[in-house]
């Protein structure tokens, strides 16, 4: 048995006494971490806003605050089911560590890991835990008078999606500027001047590669005399 002062996750393992855990429903055997000291991490947030000469605010900011870990695991049961588990972790307002079980089930589909993220994002969302710099976004878009736009994910394998996605991260660049000019977690990744042109410069580099491709998916059987020709514009448009 664990002590009473830890997590109420271990209730469902066996502590085997050097320094593993054991799951009670299968076979499945962890390394413990060091219990979490509140002292120690007040000790160190103390050291690291001296050293780096922040303000003592800093842990008053809501970006600070809004901070959860999630940890995902998967093992196979002795019948052969695959099992989902995913844990919530954070530190409260008193300094205690907290921890939760989001999920457990079995998992369905392939172990792929596009499977695990939709698994991942459909439990945070039914917690109303998923991104909530997405809906600081809207907010920031519907205070500036733009629509409320979620960004688009490019794929390194589709140009067209990569076009897509710059054309909308151009759409609301107020709103995007806004929101990392407040949020201390994004202020290094924020977009100077020369990034924002850059970007212009590239989403019209990628216009025609869109322009072709929507061009030859709408036809069922494209041949050699109809492709070649836009292939050529390709490679003058990159040359040029």
């Amino acid at each position: 048995m664990f002590s009473r002062n830890s997590s109420d996750i271990w209730e469902h393992w066996t502590d085997l006494k050097n320094g593993f855990a054991q799951y009670n429903y299968c076979e499945k055997v962890i390394k413990k971490l060091k219990k979490f000291n509140n002292l120690i991490s007040q000790h160190l947030l103390l050291k690291f806003i001296v050293l780096n000469n922040y303000s003592f605010t800093l842990v008053e900011e809501l970006a600070f605050q809004e901070k959860n870990v999630y940890a995902t695991d998967l093992w196979t049961s002795k019948s052969q089911k695959a099992f989902i588990a995913i844990t919530g972790s954070w530190i409260s307002i008193d300094w205690e560590i907290k921890d939760i079980i989001l999920c457990f089930k079995e998992l369905e589909g392939s172990h792929s890991g596009l499977n695990i993220k939709e698994i991942f994002i459909q439990i945070l969302n039914e917690f109303n835990l998923g991104d909530k710099r997405i809906q600081k976004l809207k907010n920031s878009c519907e205070t500036n008078s733009l629509p409320p736009l979620n960004p688009i994910i490019d794929v390194v394998t589709q140009w067209n999606l990569t076009y897509n996605m710059i054309e909308r991260v151009l759409m609301i660049r107020i709103a995007i500027d806004k929101i990392a000019g407040a949020d201390r977690g994004l202020r290094d990744k924020e977009l100077t001047n020369d990034d924002w042109n850059f970007l212009k410069l590239l989403l019209y580099f990628l216009e025609v590669f869109k322009e072709i491709s929507i061009e030859m998916e709408s036809l069922k059987h494209p041949t050699l005399s109809f492709v070649i020709p836009l292939y050529n514009s390709l490679i003058d448009h990159v040359e040029d």
